[in-house]
């Protein structure tokens, strides 16, 4: 990456970050394409300061050859997810697209399965559309469908957003070798091979898809691990600073029964919470029935 590019990705860090002190453990999966992305994607998040340092840890695991539907998937999301990070950015879809175009509705039902696997952790997941690929590909009509059934799968969902891989595009949102860089210059974006356009991503490229992600982590920081920060000071002003990570609150009767609202859910999430364990009176089933599906889209288990 060059100096230019990552001077530009400190100063936005610098100019914008106001997350956490304890900060978001991020992981960056996906194929090759993603592994391209992947020094862009850690240089501007992690970029995102505090007044005590990193809001953003990243750990990058894309390697090439990986898909939905290719074999060694699950094991390879499992064990990413046994070190139950905060976030997890999911860029795939090329080795997918044959048998996506085959039969759209079982690839649509894979994309969903995976991403209910990932936020039934309380996991959240960044989806990272596929940029647009050179004429020459000829997988213009693949792209779009993977596109289009991974953007609508993640509009279902709490806990997820879809980040458009156009951005790497033209005016367009076609392919192109250049670009607008993140320092104000025109550079190479895209990789050429033997002479010919190709598919994967420039460092130049790279730094312009992290920096398309600083918004939305710029936002979990300051609202969820804000929120994290406070939980539960009214009634206990120490545990915010006493909970951890894998924690199970044991909670009595009726425990959050009020507003609908999800901050509640969010802050004991964002806190490390996974299980709260209570009970709901029958006679006070119905006014209790609000926060228990709120915990259920906020992914952890209700009372």
């Amino acid at each position: 990456m060059t100096p230019a590019v990552l001077l530009a990705l400190a100063l936005l860090g610098a100019a914008c970050g106001s997350g956490s002190e304890d900060g978001l453990r991020v992981v960056t999966l996906g194929d090759s394409v993603a592994y391209d992305a992947d020094p862009g994607i850690r240089a501007a998040l992690e970029a995102i300061t505090t007044g005590v340092g990193s809001g953003v840890e990243v750990e990058t695991r894309s390697f090439g050859g990986i898909g939905l539907l290719r074999p060694g998937f699950d094991d390879y999301l499992a064990e990413i997810l046994d070190t139950q990070p905060d976030v997890v950015t999911l860029m795939l879809g090329g080795w997918d697209s044959d048998k996506a175009m085959a039969d759209p509705e079982s690839y649509r039902a894979r994309v969903d399965e995976v991403t209910r696997r990932i936020i039934d952790t309380g996991t959240f997941l960044v989806w990272l559309g596929l940029p647009p690929t050179p004429p020459e590909e000829d997988a213009r009509e693949h792209l779009i469908l993977v596109n289009d059934v991974i953007s609508s799968v993640a509009g279902r969902h709490r806990n997820v957003a879809y980040i458009d891989g156009s951005l790497l595009g033209d005016a367009r949102g076609e392919f192109t070798r250049t670009n607008i860089a993140v320092d104000g210059t025109v550079q190479q974006v895209r990789k050429v091979r033997n002479g010919e356009d190709d598919g994967h991503l420039c460092p130049a490229g790279a730094a312009l898809l992290g920096l398309a992600l600083c918004p939305l982590f710029l936002q979990l920081l300051r609202v969820a691990w804000q929120l994290a920060r406070v939980l539960m000071e009214n009634y206990e002003p120490v545990f915010a600073r006493t909970v951890r990570r894998g924690d199970i609150v044991v909670a009595g009767a009726n425990f959050g029964c009020g507003s609908s609202r999800e901050h509640a859910a969010t802050a004991f999430l964002a806190a490390g919470v996974r299980v709260i364990v209570g009970t709901i009176a029958a006679n006070t089933a119905t006014a209790a029935r609000a926060p228990s599906r709120r915990l259920k889209w906020e992914s952890m288990l209700p009372p």
